[in-house]
């Protein structure tokens, strides 16, 4: 489903990115004792976020975890099966109740 020039983009991308960019940018997610890429630290902000969440999984395996994070009453996490890589670029399947979406 990838289509074959994906991996060479985003390898050429990051190549392409400052190394003090990318290096900021995982000392910034998992550094210190704030770093929302640390599993207990994310989950404590997820419990404050106070806007809604849309997700978008191509698989529901992949979805499980996401599932099993705190949620608010109007965050929806989506499995759209076998649409790929650019999932929330292409038409996404009839979604009942969300007028304009399909």
């Amino acid at each position: 489903m990838t289509p074959a020039w994906l991996r060479p983009w985003h390898l050429r991308r990051l190549l392409s990115t400052p190394a003090e960019v990318v290096a900021g940018t995982f000392t910034g997610l998992y550094d210190g004792d704030a770093g929302l890429g640390r599993r207990t630290l994310s989950r404590s902000y997820l419990e404050r976020r106070n806007v809604p969440a849309f997700v978008v999984y191509a698989a529901a395996a992949l979805a499980a975890y996401e599932e099993s994070l705190p949620h608010g009453p109007h965050d929806e996490i989506a499995v759209w099966e076998a649409t790929g890589t650019f999932c929330t670029r292409r038409p996404p399947p009839v979604r009942r109740g969300h007028a304009g979406l399909a």
